[in-house]
């Protein structure tokens, strides 16, 4: 990957020149002030909502485990910690693992980059190709054009080589797309994409909700191949920006209210900082020095702590511990949201990105990053590029900004799996065993026996035994619970079923072997899907396009406004058909095969004709390798009519010397002293001079004689 130092022309809050330092403090602090309200609206906002509470069902749910409250009375009313069966834990696995298999496992890429339609050559580049075709013409005509005729003739000669001009435009604007493609590819494997997106997939199937952050440009060590001093390369470790990604914590969001996407409304997000990452930042635009060091000075080994109502459930079923007071991390949150003018120019902006200034009545989209009550970072965000979050939700409900998730949907059939479990725990251990009823202990010859049952087993009377006989006449008597394992089993089973049909994960994407790799072909992928209930295919179609279209589309906007690579600029586009498009790909290609199986019959093969075959075949080609233009694979249409014309021409030719008759003249010959100069009338004519090996023509060579219809376009 080269090391391409991202341009962010970012305009700093809080750094206009020529006003007093204790004026900048203070628009600073009201900087703080004004994202600390923001954040304590939202984080109101969740709790009264019950969101809050919905998360730690979901974590709890989750992980398997019952909630502090429940497992208490639970072993309150059974005397013993009671058995949780993790089937909504399994359920999740099963979720992360499929939709992992489908996307992060593919050998197919479900993006492209791609060139548009018609795509737009540089002014250069048009006119380097104009003086290549005049030096040819020059090379093989002897002079410049210089009269109507000559121009005429020219013109002809380039309209001949206009779909040698298109193709290498296309040509070009499809090596800087893979170009690109490269450079993304690239940007992925540093930046740590995948795992990343694997850990939005486990947070949509954990609480409905994933956001995955990123491009975030950080300082990272690479080893890098450096020349020596003696001309040998040697590995070193330099430093260098790297794009990463990360999935935002559900925890740690904290959206507006009413608010329906990632964009919509002030975004809080809580974030943490070690002190020596935070001490590297100092200088780093955007920073305040002076309040980075005061924080330091407070803080020096962490311990800087933004408290949650949820943060000590979260640690202990996390296995972080549960203590809240001690962390080696400066705890803060970042803002993302729009500020008036006004409010912007009382802080110390007077200019957006543009160098234009602020207008007082506008809205400009912030990004503020808060520690201890006071902004140590600020910018101004460009909007081209929007907020580099993506969220995605594996059931979507209308008009809020969070999604359903199995956790939500199961919750119910989890607690009767949970009861008919505990219920059947219990049955098993009361029915494993007789009870043993005893009149009276003082008739055994022997108490002890009685705390004992063995087999063959006797107890001895002393006495009158009678006395202390039942009126069944038996010294001890037994009774035994009846076992209900198999009502209580039934039920289990149903449960399972509800669970499936409720979530849409069917039970035998828990581990069966049926689907194991088979996702590193497309055909596999076909599998998947069809045997997918429409549900995870929803979720799928969800998170390609609400991830994985805005994700790659962010990094290559960013690349085009920051790369200094021209390799990698191009007119192109970027095409997220994603897996839908890769299955719907593999199957076009598996009909146009058939098709060409039945080409194999030559009488079938004659019907369709090469121009068809020759159809076909760029077709398949376009398909299977998209890269590569399919023309310079398969002749075009009118490579093979000239083929055509070049095969009668020599057929023609034999028979004529077969009967002595004497050979047409070659294209581009002169003509006899003092006669006038022959020139080509069409397009294929021109394409034959230029191309000798093509042979001419005799019909197509006629005298110079542009008609009065040509001399009225030259005008």
């Amino acid at each position: 990957m080269e090391d391409s130092t991202p341009n962010m022309d970012v305009a700093l809050l809080g750094g206009a020149g020529g006003q007093v330092e204790d004026e900048v403090a203070r628009s600073r602090t009201a900087l703080g002030v004004y994202a600390s309200a923001i954040y304590a609206r939202n984080r109101e906002h969740r709790i009264s909502c019950g969101m809050e509470d919905e998360l730690i069902e979901c974590l709890y749910a989750g992980s398997g485990r019952y909630k502090p409250e429940e497992l208490a009375r639970y072993r309150m009313a059974a005397n013993a910690d009671p058995v949780y069966f993790p089937y909504t834990e399994l359920k999740i696995q099963a979720a992360v693992a499929w939709i992992s298999e489908i996307f992060l496992n593919s050998s197919e890429r479900t993006y492209m980059i791609k060139p548009t339609p018609v795509p737009d050559m540089p002014q250069e580049e048009v006119r380097r190709l104009a003086d290549q075709y005049s030096a040819e013409w020059v090379q093989n005509f002897g002079g410049v054009p210089s009269t109507e005729e000559d121009a005429w003739a020219f013109f002809f000669y380039c309209q001949a080589r206009k779909d040698e001009l298109d193709n290498a435009i296309d040509s070009a604007a499809r090596e800087k797309a893979r170009n690109m493609e490269r450079l993304i590819e690239d940007q992925f494997v540093e930046g740590g994409w995948r795992k990343a997106v694997e850990d939005v997939i486990r947070d949509m199937a954990t609480y409905g909700t994933g956001v995955l952050k990123g491009p975030v440009w950080r300082k990272r060590s690479r080893v890098a191949h450096v020349p020596g001093p003696a001309g040998e390369t040697t590995c070193e470790l330099v430093e260098k920006l790297v794009p990463e990604w990360t999935h935002v914590d559900p925890f740690d969001l904290f959206p507006s209210p009413g608010s329906e996407s990632i964009d919509d409304g002030p975004l809080v997000i809580k974030t943490k900082i070690l002190p020596k990452d935070l001490f590297a930042l100092r200088d780093e635009p955007g920073y305040d020095r002076e309040r980075i060091l005061q924080i330091l000075e407070r803080y020096p080994n962490g311990g800087l702590l933004l408290p949650g109502v949820s943060d000590q459930e979260r640690r202990e079923q996390r296995n972080d511990g549960g203590d809240t007071t001690t962390s080696a991390f400066l705890e803060g949150f970042e803002f993302w949201g729009d500020c008036l003018g006004r409010d912007l120019m009382s802080w110390g902006v007077s200019v957006n990105l543009d160098g234009a200034p602020l207008e007082a009545e506008a809205y400009y989209e912030c990004n503020l990053i808060v520690l201890d009550g006071e902004c140590v970072y600020a910018a101004l965000m460009d909007r081209r590029l929007g907020r580099p979050f993506f969220k995605g939700t594996f059931y979507p409900q209308v008009g809020s900004w969070w999604g359903n998730s199995p956790c939500r949907m199961m919750r119910d059939v989890q607690r009767e799996m949970n009861a008919a479990k505990r219920s059947l725990v219990h049955n098993m251990g009361m029915a494993s065993g007789p009870a043993k009823v005893i009149y009276n202990i003082n008739a055994l010859e022997n108490p002890q026996d009685a705390r004992v049952t063995k087999p063959w087993q006797v107890y001895v009377g002393k006495g009158n035994a009678a006395i202390g006989m039942g009126g069944n006449g038996r010294l001890v008597d037994y009774l035994v619970t009846p076992s209900i394992m198999r009502e209580l089993s039934e039920e289990f089973e149903m449960c399972i079923k509800h669970a499936d049909l409720i979530t849409g994960i069917p039970a035998y994407s828990h581990g069966s072997n049926m689907a194991a790799g088979s996702s590193r072909t497309a055909s596999g992928l076909a599998m998947l899907m069809d045997a997918a209930q429409r549900g995870i295919k929803q979720v799928i179609f969800s998170l390609d396009q609400e991830v994985m279209r805005p994700c790659i589309t962010y990094l290559y906007r960013l690349n085009l406004l920051t790369s200094d690579d021209p390799s990698v600029k191009g007119d192109c586009e970027v095409s997220t058909g994603g897996l839908l498009a890769v299955i719907s790909r593999d199957r076009n290609l598996d009909m146009i095969r058939e098709f060409l199986v039945l080409m194999q019959d030559p009488a079938k093969a004659a019907v369709v004709g090469e121009e068809g075959l020759a159809a076909l075949m760029r077709e398949y080609a376009r398909q299977l390798m998209p890269y590569l233009n399919p023309d310079e694979i398969v002749p075009t249409k009118e490579a093979l009519e000239a083929r055509k014309r070049l095969a009668q021409q020599q057929a023609m030719e034999q028979q004529m010397a077969g009967q002595g008759a004497p050979q047409a003249p070659q294209a581009g010959g002169g003509s006899a002293a003092g006669g006038s100069v022959r020139r080509p009338q069409t397009v294929d004519g021109i394409a034959q001079l230029n191309n000798p090996g093509l042979g001419a023509d005799p019909s197509r060579m006629t005298e110079w004689q542009p008609n009065a219809q040509a001399a009225t376009l030259g005008q």
